[in-house]
């Protein structure tokens, strides 16, 4: 390991400070955290009050049953609470083209340490994630699965990459594509770098909703806008856990195979926002180049990482000592 390797893993060997101000906080900084969050873009979720959004997903157990009839998934990975599939790239895109020539309405989220350590608080979170197909995000994750879950993975599933992985083959399978969200100079600069970088890509649509609460009627129109349309893939960048909720509540009026939260993948493909260089994002420390770029997450990070931590370490024991007490 090099010196700047070294540099940057310090932040994450110290983290015993930081644990015991973030359990001081936990509750306050989760609240803080989601109501920035929904401050952010105030779309509405609209969803009629006399249906459980849980309702509008299939059990866990029947959902893992329908992902070992499409692909080749062995087993579900639970990381607190949160229940994951044993995903690489290439499953996750053989399942999504099943999902299309079945035509059946699929929510996937993308889960990194943020919404992890969120859905310990927030139990609406957890039960969309875990009636979803969800994907780790984080690095982190996979080394929680491998070291506590013996899972035996060799990569992460993040948005950024799988959003480009979808767009890049979906040229050869006549896949068409949906942006919801952000900003409509970030949204029209993402039209043109993918169809530069993906000659071929079939982008069917975009739209970035106002920031503030909309009406029944304008919900409506953007339900109306993305199912004309007809995009085998919604991507949409709210941020978390805006976004999950977004798709969770408005699942049973789009008529889009396979919809999906990608939080910052719109800003770092349009070139909006650096994405950290891809050593970082290999060795787990993405969320610090990120933090040190974008002062507005430290909090985030400081909330929701040193809980993390404090639960992997806490995990990784008892499993040790449940080992050699066998």
């Amino acid at each position: 390991m090099n010196i700047t390797h070294k540099i940057a893993s310090a932040p994450i060997l110290l983290p015993s400070v930081f644990t015991y101000l973030s359990l001081l906080n936990y509750q306050k900084s989760v609240e803080d955290t989601q109501a920035e969050n929904l401050a952010a873009t105030d779309l509405s979720l609209a969803v009629d009050n006399d249906i459980d959004a849980v309702q509008l997903y299939m059990a866990n157990d029947s959902l893992f049953d329908s992902l070992k009839q499409v692909s080749a998934i062995e087993k579900l990975i639970n990381i607190f609470g949160i229940k994951f599939p044993a995903l690489n790239y290439e499953k996750a895109l053989d399942i999504f083209q099943k999902w299309i020539e079945a035509k059946t309405v699929n929510q996937v989220c993308i889960v990194n340490v943020h919404t992890l350590v969120n859905s310990l608080k927030d139990k609406e979170l957890e039960s969309i994630c875990n009636n979803a197909m969800s994907t780790m995000d984080g690095v982190p994750l996979v080394w929680y699965s491998n070291l506590i879950a013996n899972a035996g993975l060799d990569t992460n599933v993040c948005g950024p990459d799988l959003m480009l992985k979808c767009i890049d083959e979906g040229r050869d399978k006549g896949w068409k594509h949906y942006f919801l969200g952000s900003t409509d100079e970030v949204l029209h600069d993402l039209v043109d770098v993918m169809h530069n970088r993906y000659p071929g890509a079939d982008i069917v649509g975009w739209y970035s909703p106002p920031f503030r609460s909309l009406s029944d009627q304008e919900d409506q129109q953007i339900v109306d806008l993305i199912n004309v349309a007809e995009p085998h893939f919604l991507w949409v960048s709210l941020g978390a856990p805006k976004q999950e909720k977004w798709i969770a509540h408005h699942l049973h009026r789009i008529n889009v195979p396979v919809q999906l939260g990608v939080g910052a993948a719109f800003s770092f493909h349009s070139g909006h926002i650096s994405r950290a260089p891809v050593w970082m994002q290999k060795s787990g420390f993405e969320w610090l180049y990120r933090m040190l770029k974008e002062r507005r997450l430290f909090k985030r990070y400081l909330s929701s990482n040193p809980v993390f931590l404090a639960i992997f370490i806490k995990d990784f024991v008892s499993s040790k000592i449940k080992r050699f007490s066998l």
